[in-house]
């Protein structure tokens, strides 16, 4: 038996209380993954110019003093 580490997870409409030893967290970066060139929507021939937002790219640089 893997006996984990618990936190408790604030959400609407409950709190969500989480195992650690049993969880994983995936992450999908659906504008990159799915939306820019070269990206699924791309190969599969769906346009998704709509979502593409025009502000610049991220800078790690400029954000990095916040984290």
């Amino acid at each position: 038996m893997i006996v984990g580490r618990t936190t408790i997870i604030e959400a609407d409409p409950e709190p969500v209380t989480v195992n650690c030893a049993e969880t994983a967290v995936v992450v999908v970066d659906m504008q990159n993954d799915f939306c820019s060139k070269g990206g699924l929507f791309d190969r599969a021939g769906i346009n998704s110019e709509f979502s593409r937002p025009d502000c610049p790219p991220h800078d790690p640089e400029s954000t990095s003093a916040s984290l």
